[in-house]
């Protein structure tokens, strides 16, 4: 079992975010959005923007963004 740690996204974490989004066993369940796009929620203070890495070698496992 891989430890989690979810942590603020930072700029860097952009692109892996993008790129999970593209894969195509994700890209049928949601809407995608641009760095850009990522970007402007991530300094959005209504939303926190949260990413899950796995503890042993930093891999990005996936995302969350909690609005309201």
């Amino acid at each position: 079992m891989h430890e989690l740690i979810i942590s603020k996204t930072q700029k860097a974490d952009l692109s892996s975010i993008v790129a999970m989004e593209n894969e195509s066993e994700n890209s049928q369940f949601i809407v995608p959005n641009t760095k850009d796009e990522y970007y402007n929620l991530m300094i959005d203070k209504n939303i926190e923007h949260l990413i899950l890495k796995s503890e042993n070698d930093e891999t990005t496992n996936g995302f969350v963004i909690l609005a309201g």
